[in-house]
């Protein structure tokens, strides 16, 4: 098994749940790519609400609908990973002279990876990753597999 820990961004989960998606295959070649290479997968507490919150919002469905989609891929071989206390101040380092706000919650989510020892991230938007230090593996790769 390699020694390298992949995160799942929320995206990656939003296309794994929607069958219509022109990305659904690829979000599902990722997942079968990091099964068949002993990969685990690491995903957030935050991509879970976020995940949700998209179901909710973007696809209309209701807050129990949208649970059960989570909580399938949470029933999957995934492990979960929590915003520790040191968290927050990761957080606010990873800001410095960051001004787009609509990058903060990725920058909140790569924090709890870094925290966590979790340095890849796949994600079909690297914008907000980019000056995060997280290794960053872009969905499209795997639309080859």
């Amino acid at each position: 098994m390699s020694a390298e820990k992949w995160a799942f961004d929320t995206n990656i989960l939003v296309y794994l749940l929607d069958k219509d998606s022109p990305f659904h295959q690829s979000a599902v070649s990722a997942f079968s790519s990091a099964e068949q290479n002993q990969q685990r997968i690491y995903i957030a507490h935050q991509s879970f609400l976020e995940l949700i919150q998209t179901l909710t919002n973007f696809y209309h469905l209701s807050l129990k609908k949208a649970i059960s989609q989570a909580k399938k891929i949470t029933q999957s071989q995934i492990c979960l990973v929590h915003p520790l206390p040191q968290t927050l101040s990761t957080y606010f380092k990873l800001c410095k002279g960051e001004a787009n706000p609509r990058l903060h919650f990725d920058l909140y989510l790569a924090a709890t990876l870094k925290d966590n020892h979790v340095n890849t991230i796949v994600t079909s938007d690297s914008a907000g990753f980019r000056k995060s230090g997280l290794k960053i593996i872009p969905l499209k790769n795997f639309s080859s597999i």
